[in-house]
C-alpha cells in the first residue's frame, strides 16, 4: 500500500486530509474512544505519508476535521476532506479509514456508512477497495 509513495513527501494539506479521514470514521458513530484516537496517533507517528507532520499539526487536522462535521455535516465534510486527496493518496486514504474503522473492534452501521461514502468521494472502485480489504484481512 505505501511502497509506491514512500521516497516522496506527502504535501502537509494531503497528510492531515488524511488524519481527517480517520478522524471521520472514528467521530461516524458519535464517539471517539481511545482505541481511536490511539490509531490516528500511531498512524501520524509510522505511516510514511503522514508521520513528517509535527504534533500540533495533527492535533489541528483533528479538530478542523471534527470542527467540519459539526458546522457542515458529516457527507460534505467527507466530501471536503476528500477532495483534498490527490489520486496517488486515495486509495491510502481508503486504507486508513478501513483501520480506523476496525480500530475499537466493533463495527458499527454508521461507520461502514462513513466508509462507503469515503470510498465514493474518493472514487476508489469496488475491485480497488476489495483488494484493500484483502491486504487489512491478511495482516
Amino acid at each position: 500500500m505505501q511502497k509506491s509513495l514512500k521516497n516522496k513527501k506527502t504535501p502537509v494539506e494531503t497528510a492531515k486530509a488524511l488524519v481527517g479521514l480517520m478522524t471521520i470514521v472514528s467521530a461516524a458513530d458519535g464517539n471517539i474512544d481511545d482505541s481511536e484516537v490511539d490509531l490516528i496517533t500511531e498512524a501520524a507517528m509510522q505511516i510514511d505519508e503522514i508521520k513528517h507532520l509535527d504534533s500540533s499539526e495533527i492535533v489541528s487536522a483533528f479538530k478542523q476535521t471534527v470542527d467540519l462535521i459539526n458546522q457542515q455535516g458529516f457527507e460534505k465534510a467527507v466530501y471536503e476532506t476528500a477532495k483534498k486527496i490527490s489520486g496517488e493518496y486515495k486509495k491510502l486514504g481508503f486504507f486508513l479509514a478501513i483501520q480506523a474503522m476496525l480500530a475499537d473492534g466493533e463495527i458499527e452501521d454508521d461507520e461502514m456508512i462513513a466508509v462507503d461514502l469515503i470510498k465514493n468521494s474518493l472514487g476508489v472502485s469496488d475491485s480497488e477497495a476489495e483488494e484493500i480489504i484483502r491486504i487489512i484481512s491478511n495482516s
